[in-house]
């Protein structure tokens, strides 16, 4: 008799409230850009002109997509990832850090510039080598199809990170290329789980017999759990945690490869070649 009053109450609150959209608990990270390069025991005379990577928005990552509906969180990441100020920081981050893996591996350097046409004409005829990134960066959506039951839609899925990743060592003054290295992004394995569990839109709250029976899961539910609130019982949306992760990973990693490419030996072996580009060129 006890748990009938109780099922009665919460489906009369149930009417009451049905047509409240229940809000979503959205979870995220802080971006974390973390890479440390050795610290080179040598220094050496040349200077490295940086231009800092730039990530560019493409048309098609304004449109929104949804399965659920207006409040649907699964929105289209890339979209995310420029609405969100991931892109600006990323690319803030990114030029910090060619500064510091420049720096660490003994050379000095000008910049970042935002392109290689900002690099001033006396930079480029007193600067060794230019590097210059180029990043397509895409976040791919993985997701099964959502399932609805009663109240509540669930949809468990992946981001992935996608595109290329490639920078190049040009002698500035006449763009001549020395190095180029590419970074495929899927080879990474970069990928993040999300989960969000948002209101069922085709839920009907004057179905009296789904919401007992919901009401009846719950309250079981919440004892199982030791008077603790349930996942199941709450709108989660994880897909902002899940972009922020892959956004730091990826940051660790490129820094990562960029600094195995870049041994200061190699760097060097292009200065008789780059000594007589500079003596050749002609204004």
């Amino acid at each position: 008799m006890k748990f009938k009053g109780l099922y009665a109450v919460l489906a009369v609150a149930g009417l009451m409230g049905g047509c409240v959209s229940a809000p979503i608990e959205r979870q995220s990270a802080q971006l974390a850009f973390d890479y440390e390069a050795d610290r080179s025991a040598k220094s050496y005379s040349e200077t490295i002109a940086i231009v800092s990577p730039s990530f560019v928005e493409k048309s098609d990552n304004r449109q929104v997509t949804s399965v659920y509906g207006q409040q649907a969180p699964s929105t289209n990441f890339n979209q995310r990832f420029f609405a969100g100020g991931y892109a600006d920081k990323l690319e803030d981050a990114m030029a910090s850090g060619f500064q510091q893996l420049i720096s660490q591996k003994g050379f000095k350097f000008v910049g970042p510039y935002r392109n290689f046409d900002e690099i001033t004409y006396t930079d480029k005829k007193h600067t060794y080598l230019a590097i210059i990134p180029d990043i397509d960066l895409s976040f791919e959506k993985i997701a099964g199809s959502p399932s609805c039951s009663g109240k509540r839609c669930v949809e468990e899925g992946q981001v992935e990170v996608s595109g290329d990743f490639s920078f190049k060592l040009v002698e500035p003054l006449t763009q001549q290329t020395f190095m180029t290295k590419r970074i495929s992004l899927s080879d990474l394995r970069i990928v993040k789980d999300y989960r969000s569990i948002s209101d069922n839109p085709k839920h009907n709250p004057n179905d009296l017999v789904g919401m007992a029976l919901t009401a009846a899961i719950q309250q079981i539910g919440q004892a199982s759990k030791n008077q603790g609130g349930t996942e199941e019982n709450t709108n989660v949306d994880t897909s902002d945690k899940a972009l922020s992760d892959a956004v730091s990973e990826f940051y660790t990693v490129a820094m990562g490869r960029m600094d195995t490419y870049l041994s200061a030996e190699e760097i060097l072996s292009f200065s008789r070649d780059v000594k007589a580009l500079k003596e050749q060129k002609r204004y």
